[in-house]
């Protein structure tokens, strides 16, 4: 199982100590298209590395916040009906498993970014509960 984590960042994260009336300004500082640029470099690199060791040709994006909306912002501008990676024939074969393998968890009373920092030791347990399942869940479909 191959793992890259890229910083979206550059060295840059936001960091709770810091006021939030310097949010916005923080934020602007990151630019879409050099983040989605940055995506697909990361992406288009690990499925090279991949194809080129012949490990798999399955290959999972995960991101939180911030990083979630930029993974699925990328995605959608991809032309996948043309794509080497991703053939019609397995989207339409994706398609009729897509209730199988997906998994949608809800964890009640809990606020925005609770995995990433927990709040509590209760907002703890169920963060480590959302990264057992999210282990899991890459386990059983990507790892070959």
């Amino acid at each position: 199982c191959s793992i890259l984590v890229p910083d979206l960042f550059r060295g840059n994260p936001w960091t709770k100590d810091q006021p939030n009336t310097l949010f916005e300004q923080w934020i602007a500082r990151h630019n879409p298209e050099r983040i989605a640029k940055d995506i697909t470099a990361w992406t288009e690199w690990l499925a090279d590395e991949f194809m080129t060791a012949g490990v798999s040709k399955k290959l999972g994006i995960i991101g939180f916040c911030f990083g979630g909306g930029r993974v699925l912002e990328v995605l959608a501008q991809d032309q996948g009906d043309n794509d080497p990676f991703c053939t019609v024939n397995e989207i339409k074969n994706i398609q009729m498993k897509i209730d199988r393998g997906s998994k949608v968890v809800i964890f009640p009373g809990r606020g925005h970014g609770f995995a990433h920092r927990p709040g509590s030791l209760e907002e703890d347990d169920d963060a480590e509960q959302a990264y057992v399942i999210m282990r899991d869940w890459i386990y059983e479909n990507l790892v070959v």
